[in-house]
Order: C-alpha cells, then sequence, then structure tokens
C-alpha cells in the first residue's frame, strides 16, 4: 500500500521542484510560487502518509518530538503559501492577524528528522 501512495506523490515533488527551479526562465513569478505551493503541500501531505502508514509507532504510542522555537514569519508564510489561494477561490478575505499578547510563544513540534517544512503543529502556549 504505502508504495502505491508514495511513488506517485514523489513524482509529483520532483515535477514541481523542476517547475519551482525554472531553469529555463519560462514561468512568470506566479508560476513558480504555485509550483512551490505544490511541491510544499505535496511534502506535508507525504509525511502524513508516512505517519499514518507507520503503524508500529502509532500502535505502541511512540512518537518522537523535537521541540524548537519557529519564527512567526516562517509560519505566516506557510500559512500564505497554503490557504490564501484557497481563500481567493471562494472569494473569501485572507488576512493574518501577527499581533500577540507579550508572553505568548509559539512553538513548533516536529517529528525526529522530518523532511523540511513539514510535521508542523503550532498552538500558543504561556
Amino acid at each position: 500500500m504505502s508504495h502505491e501512495l508514495r511513488t506517485p506523490l514523489n513524482n509529483l515533488l520532483i515535477l514541481a521542484r523542476v517547475l519551482a527551479d525554472n531553469t529555463e526562465g519560462n514561468l512568470s513569478p506566479k508560476q513558480i510560487k504555485f509550483a512551490e505551493t505544490i511541491h510544499s503541500s505535496g511534502t506535508d501531505l507525504l509525511a502524513l502518509i508516512n505517519d499514518i502508514l507507520d503503524l508500529s509507532k502509532i500502535e505502541s504510542g511512540k512518537m518522537d518530538v523535537e521541540v524548537g522555537n519557529v519564527r512567526f514569519v516562517e509560519m505566516q508564510d506557510y500559512c500564505v503559501r497554503t490557504f490564501r489561494h484557497v481563500a481567493e477561490g471562494k472569494n473569501i478575505g485572507f488576512t493574518i492577524d501577527n499581533r500577540r499578547p507579550p508572553g505568548i510563544r509559539i512553538y513548533s513540534y516536529r517529528r525526529k528528522a522530518p523532511p523540511a517544512g513539514t510535521g508542523r503543529t503550532c498552538f500558543p502556549t504561556r
């Protein structure tokens, strides 16, 4: 089952990366951004698939986690890349309020050695 899911997704990721690299210089900046979003979202989906298919860790209740700080601007960029086009497609406004009360820290919890840009679950803590 894992092969049937991962192989097509890996092919999509390779093609999205090739498009985003724009080695022939024939894509507009907007098209490059779309290709980067496809690659980023596909990478996140691959991480989710890997988590779901790794039944031994899920069944045993063991999930290695690395706790670390995340820059808000990185999280903001990720959210904009992931959700802005969805909101625009539904003709809904999309803004991110980056003001936060003093003393609030945002943490990113990641699996051990995740692929770049994956495993981001962020929430405020005190």
